[in-house]
């Protein structure tokens, strides 16, 4: 076992001091008292069922997962679809081609959300689901192509290029040797862009049309008023869903070759080719 240096026992602090908020609003939810206290005065689930009857909770939270699945599966699209587009262009071209689209990463959300209200306002565009999604996608696709350009860089070119000399097709390639080798880019790309866009407060709150909200823009908006136990309750709910995601992904892929040197590339395994 590896002794723990200052470096690691700093992490561990900081790592402590991260998860502890989440752990208190966890622990504050299951409590069956009618305002909120850490510790709980009295354990209890009521205000989980409470929550997850409402109405207003039940449709901000349907409205939450569908538009984080299509801005996950869409932007995790794009960017594979730029960084693959790439991989031919000079070095030059490459380093240009991902800090053109990474521009967001250097603009305050807050800007982002307003500078497009105001551009499709400009062009008489109402706030609709369709805004919304397009403002979720400028606010995750640099993440996305940032991960797939790292998952790219690991891939063996040499792979490819013996498929290609064992007279397979380019597309066939792609889906039988490209994707596969890139399979824990994918998988970390639709987990972050997913908990992006489902935490996402800011673009919400501007880009939605008079009457959709998010879950967290209704939780936002409750927070106006005052902290109720069923607020800790659907809190809690998000956290779970957000932990849930990330289990998920780092069961299905192990997202951890994508910060691994690139002298490890064989840990990635591609699966052999079928000769046509």
């Amino acid at each position: 076992m590896r002794p723990v240096g200052a470096l690691g026992v700093v992490s561990w602090v900081v790592a402590f001091f991260v998860a502890l908020p989440l752990v208190v609003v966890v622990a504050a939810a299951f409590t069956s008292a009618n305002y909120v206290a850490f510790p709980p005065v009295a354990f209890g689930t009521r205000w989980f069922g409470q929550a997850l009857a409402s109405p207003e909770f039940r449709e901000a939270l349907a409205l939450s997962l569908e538009l984080a699945v299509a801005t996950s599966l869409i932007a995790t699209i794009l960017a594979t679809g730029v960084v693959w587009c790439l991989r031919g262009a000079s070095p030059r071209t490459q380093r240009t081609g991902v800090a053109f689209f990474s521009l967001p990463l250097m603009v305050p959300v807050v800007l982002i959300a307003l500078s497009s209200l105001q551009l499709w306002a400009s062009l008489g565009a109402p706030r609709s689901m369709a805004l919304l999604l397009v403002g979720h996608l400028i606010l995750t696709t640099p993440f996305a192509l940032r991960i797939m350009n790292a998952a790219f860089s690991m891939l063996d070119p040499t792979l490819e290029m013996a498929a290609h000399t064992l007279g397979t097709s380019q597309w066939r390639t792609f889906l039988r040797i490209t994707l596969p080798g890139v399979k824990a880019g994918i998988t970390g790309s639709l987990a972050l862009t997913f908990l992006l866009s489902f935490d996402d407060v800011v673009v919400a709150v501007f880009l939605a049309a008079p009457g959709v909200r998010t879950l967290p823009a209704v939780i936002f908006n409750h927070l106006d008023q005052s902290l109720s136990p069923d607020l800790l309750a659907i809190s809690a709910v998000i956290i779970a869903i957000s932990v849930a995601v990330i289990l998920v992904a780092l069961r299905v892929a192990d997202i951890g070759m994508l910060y691994k040197p690139v002298g490890a590339r064989d840990a990635l395994r591609a699966p052999a080719l079928e000769t046509p």
